[in-house]
């Protein structure tokens, strides 16, 4: 499918990025619209966020691959292919927190990029199932789970709990 970005396109306060990334999305869905097939049912996308787009698939393994061409394309990608990979699941992670009345399952299912993150998970689903505990990050590689009231005894086990505690 061709993606002609040949003309000037105002930033309107959005970034490069989301600009670019916005374009290539109207491009592809344009392209399944001329071809009458439903946009649910697209496999691919554009994306932006700062100063960076990306041209996704919405297929997981080592099938899915994405070949960029034109006069340009090098002046956005080092590469013209891309290829995937088929993904571990094995790091996925999944442990539970109960505070004798109520319990959370903490699913870890992609990549966090830090501390900060993985304690933000934990207290999403802390919050939202009611849990009295709280994460705490302690540095940048632990944290731990505390009692919100001196009464409360918190239990840890599940499939991986030994992973982290």
């Amino acid at each position: 499918m061709n993606v002609d970005l040949t003309w000037d396109i105002p930033l309107n306060g959005f970034t490069t990025g989301q600009v670019m990334g916005s374009a290539a999305d109207s491009f592809i869905q344009q392209y399944y619209n001329d071809h009458h097939i439903e946009l649910g049912q697209r496999t691919m996308a554009g994306i932006g966020f700062g100063d960076t787009f990306s041209v996704s698939r919405f297929q997981t393994g080592s099938s899915n691959v994405i070949t960029i061409g034109g006069d340009d394309w090098d002046e956005f990608f080092d590469t013209d292919t891309a290829y995937g990979s088929n993904t571990d699941t094995s790091k996925n992670r999944s442990f539970t927190i109960s505070d004798g009345s109520k319990t959370a399952t903490i699913t870890l299912e992609w990549k966090l990029d830090d501390m900060d993150d993985l304690v933000d998970v934990i207290n999403d689903e802390l919050t939202s199932e009611g849990v009295q505990a709280t994460a705490v990050k302690v540095s940048a590689g632990t944290f731990k789970i505390v009692a919100k009231k001196a009464n409360v005894t918190i239990t840890i086990s599940g499939a991986n709990s030994n992973d982290f505690f």
